[in-house]
């Protein structure tokens, strides 16, 4: 009892397994070996998903500018959210040769958007409606109003429903091209006529890189060829409205949480456990440290370490860190101040 004391107090040169430390012990060399194979097949899934991380990001871009200019259906845009409707309707006017400026969209003052083309300027408006909807005449008044408020010579008022008669001779007087939902298709087709000819794109399974087909218009997951489920990458509304493809990473993750077991799955663990993987101080308060030249994983502003790349603290770190620990205590306790937990080696 009083050696063991002595020898947490003043340090041992004993080895983990109670062997002296003047070379190491067969299990002590057995355990470096195992470590650093695991290390070297860790890093090389990590750089090989890594790989496959950046090629089915451009894959992705790629096919979802490829298939920016299909030609929706009426069914399709109504479907959309207004503010998507507005995006999608901006984009073909873009496609037509004018140049766009949208309004806000909210408060826009009767127009969703300014055009213009050959020093001339227009508005439009465009209304996302059911079959059954229709714009009449004091719709198009309101953007009557704001063509002279803006000095604009012309306008096209967009819905995916229809008009009224009313509206129809209003907008045959006053410059407005009343533009229902059978004229806005053909417009869309006019300015899409290199797209695409079917909705079928690529993606790339994330844990293997093998390449499946999906439908943009049937956005069902399907299997690649070493058997992992794929799902869609791309859909149809964000396509038409020209929303970002890719999203950016999460800022932070729970250490350890959900988010991190993903990351690590993500990285070849499949198997991976929540007691598996860590940040640095994490694993400290586990009893252990990152060995030399040990690779990890970046999520957010944490960076994660799976258990091949680390080794167990010595009995010396065990009892520098334990009075670390007990002065850190005894500092809080001074102070009034209850100690935080985890402080005493709690292992979270």
């Amino acid at each position: 009892m009083a050696w063991n004391l002595l020898e947490a107090i003043f340090g041992s040169n004993r080895c983990p397994h109670g062997v002296k430390q003047s070379k190491p012990c067969d299990a002590c060399l057995r355990e470096q070996k195992e470590a650093r194979a695991e290390q070297l097949r860790w890093c090389k899934l990590i750089e090989e998903r890594e790989k496959i991380d950046r090629d089915a990001d451009a894959l992705r871009q790629t096919e979802a500018k490829h298939l920016s200019q299909i030609v929706p259906s009426l069914t399709e845009l109504r479907r959309l959210t207004p503010q998507q409707f507005e995006d999608a309707i901006a984009k073909m006017f873009k496609r037509l040769g004018y140049e766009v400026e949208q309004t806000p969209y909210s408060h826009d003052h009767g127009r969703d958007g300014i055009l213009r083309k050959n020093a001339e300027k227009l508005l439009y408006e465009c209304k996302r409606y059911g079959a059954d909807s229709v714009s009449g005449r004091p719709d198009l008044q309101i953007l009557h109003s704001a063509m002279i408020s803006d000095g604009a010579s012309s306008g096209f008022f967009i819905t995916t429903g229809s008009f009224t008669r009313p509206a129809i001779e209003f907008a045959e007087t006053h410059s407005i091209d009343p533009i229902d939902g059978t004229k806005l298709i053909k417009i869309y087709f006019e300015s899409t006529q290199n797209g695409p000819q079917t909705d079928q794109y690529h993606s790339m399974c994330r844990q293997c890189g093998a390449i499946v087909d999906h439908r943009l218009r049937v956005p069902e997951a399907v299997t690649c060829r070493n058997g992992h489920v794929v799902k869609p990458t791309l859909t149809l509304e964000k396509l038409l409205a020209g929303e970002p493809v890719l999203t950016p990473t999460a800022e932070r993750a729970l250490v350890p949480g959900k988010a991190t077991i993903r990351a690590f799955r993500k990285a070849g663990f499949g198997t991976v456990s929540q007691g598996d993987v860590g940040g640095f101080q994490w694993w400290l308060r586990a009893g252990y440290m990152p060995i030399l030249g040990s690779r990890s994983i970046r999520v957010g502003q944490r960076r994660l370490y799976h258990k091949s790349q680390l080794r167990q603290l010595t009995i010396e770190e065990k009892a520098g860190r334990a009075q670390q620990q007990a002065e850190a205590i005894t500092r809080y306790e001074a102070a009034g101040i209850t100690p935080p937990e985890g402080l005493g080696g709690r292992r979270l």
